[in-house]
């Protein structure tokens, strides 16, 4: 559903520019011979400006925060000591001015990351339907949902390590500085700790990186094999397959579930062995800095600045590197998923490369065998045509919304027609006494059809988009024989003029072809 432009709420100009009525063409992110962690690297660097928007967005909300930090134990040495108005006032407008600021600032750095979230995702999603449009790939269909959905999210939540781990190592920077100021040895035993920590993370990371593959692998197996499942039901019910089906995914659920456990074990014991390098360096630091204020050489008002900033400074920092691990883990693992899909998507042709036929009439390729359909593919893969795949999708939604929401009532009338799908409309109420079609709902990817009530709304889709060239595999395995007579010649009498190329064997498409083809011959 798309808001019209007048009812979209204001929006902050610091980041509504990222998000324009009619968005530029990004960036690919999937490009050449890559692997998973430069797929995931390509996507936390993608759009640019927006990085370059949160890099400087969180170090000064960083910054901000560790000064607040220091204006109060400004105000420790110097307002309480001597009741100072002015000086309280003053500090009070300052800290009430900088957190104010920093609202703003935390605000468009938390919306640019959403933001940058959901366009990387919407854009890796672009590039591998394009790529599945325009190929072919050997997965199934519950393999590429998961594949397109899921592990285009977590290749686009990557996009999380510029905020929290990004606002931690700004926090951690910012306060070395401040302590600097007036310790060097306090500052000096931060950064330890804080490299520290970074090491730790580091090599705690290759644990969860590893459990992360494992773990997204059984996922999508399981979650596959249930949108298979669910759109072959009918199928596994005929061949008696049920009680199978339902092991195989019972034992795929376990998998998943075990790995799960495993995973957040590991990542607990990962996350003890990560906080404990912050804890010994906190308590380095704090007691250095007690040290320091009971000879004198810190004010009371320093040490309190320590203990304000060391603390938040060098745990949350543990834990934003667990963060970032995590998601950097989950994001390289999903980027593996996302090349695999890629790679097994022959696109077999390149724009430019494309040949139309000048032909028209009805033809059959008869592809009986496997050598004639490779040629079949090899040789529509030259062709400027519209090919439709053996299996049919069949959307949620209405009849019409399924053949063409937007192209006009007569074309759609007569696809229908054509493609014999009259037991359908009556199926779901009839005509409207204004000649409309039915406007009850399919159902979830046409499972309320049979397996040929599918194919007819498929077919009548492709015929409604009236395309020159129209390429079909298979259409009617599904029909009885007088159905399929029916919709081969009413088929061949609405694609008069035009090039209709059928790869198939069936008797009732050779009967009314104006060619056949052998394909595979020498």
């Amino acid at each position: 559903m798309f808001t019209h432009p007048s009812k979209v709420p204001p929006r902050m100009r610091s980041w509504a520019w990222f998000v324009p009525e009619h968005p530029p063409e990004a960036a690919p992110i999937l490009s050449g011979q890559q692997r998973g962690f430069q797929v995931a690297l390509t996507a936390l660097g993608s759009h640019r400006r927006a990085v370059i928007a949160l890099a400087i967005a969180w170090f000064s909300s960083s910054m901000m925060s560790a000064l607040i930090s220091r204006i109060v134990g400004f105000a420790v040495d110097k307002v309480v000591p001597f009741a100072d108005i002015t000086l309280l006032v003053s500090s009070v407008t300052a800290i009430v001015l900088t957190m104010t600021i920093m609202f703003f600032v935390d605000a468009t750095g938390d919306s640019l990351t959403t933001l940058s979230i959901s366009r990387v995702a919407h854009d890796m999603r672009l590039e591998l339907v394009q790529r599945l449009v325009r190929g072919h790939s050997t997965k199934t269909p519950g393999e590429i949902l998961n594949t397109v959905d899921e592990d285009a999210q977590q290749v686009g939540d990557v996009k999380q390590i510029l905020n929290f781990p990004l606002v931690m190592v700004g926090y951690l920077a910012s306060t070395i500085i401040i302590v600097a100021q007036f310790s060097w040895q306090l500052a000096s035993l931060m950064f330890l700790g804080g490299v520290g920590t970074a090491v730790a993370s580091y090599f705690t990371g290759k644990a969860i990186a590893k459990i992360s593959r494992s773990r997204r692998a059984a996922e999508a197996a399981s979650i596959s094999l249930a949108t298979d499942y669910a759109q072959g039901s009918r199928v596994l019910k005929g061949l008696g397959a049920v009680e199978r089906a339902e092991e195989k995914f019972t034992q795929k659920a376990t998998d998943a579930l075990s790995l799960m456990l495993d995973d957040a074990r590991i990542f607990a014991l990962t996350n003890f062995l990560r906080q404990l390098i912050p804890l010994l360096a906190n308590i380095a630091v704090l007691g250095c800095a007690g040290w320091f204020a009971v000879r004198g050489s810190i004010t009371p008002g320093e040490f309190f600045t320590v203990t304000l900033v060391a603390p938040p400074a060098l745990t949350v920092m543990g834990f934003a590197l667990g963060f970032l691990t995590d998601y950097w883990a989950r994001a390289v693992a999903s980027s593996g998923r996302v090349l695999e899909l890629a790679e097994t998507t022959a696109i077999t042709a390149q724009h430019g490369d494309l040949i139309t036929p000048t032909r028209t009439g009805l033809e059959v390729w008869l592809t009986d065998t496997p050598a004639a359909r490779d040629a079949a593919r090899s040789e529509l893969a030259t062709m400027a045509a519209i090919q439709v795949p053996h299996s049919a999708n069949i959307f949620e939604g209405t009849l019409a919304d399924n053949i063409d929401p937007t192209g006009s009532a007569t074309k759609v009338k007569e696809a229908l027609e054509a493609a014999a799908c009259e037991d359908i409309i009556r199926r779901l109420g009839g005509f409207s006494p204004n000649g409309e079609l039915p406007e009850a709902a399919i159902g979830e990817a046409g499972l309320n059809l049979s397996g040929g009530q599918r194919q007819r709304v498929a077919l009548a889709r492709v015929l409604a988009l009236d395309p020159d060239v129209l390429v079909l595999d298979d259409p009617t395995t599904g029909l009885d024989a007088v159905t399929l007579d029916n919709v081969a010649c009413a088929t061949k009498q609405l694609r008069e003029g035009k090039l209709t190329i059928v790869l198939t064997t069936s008797r009732g498409w050779v009967s009314v072809a104006d060619r056949i083809v052998k394909k595979g011959e020498r």
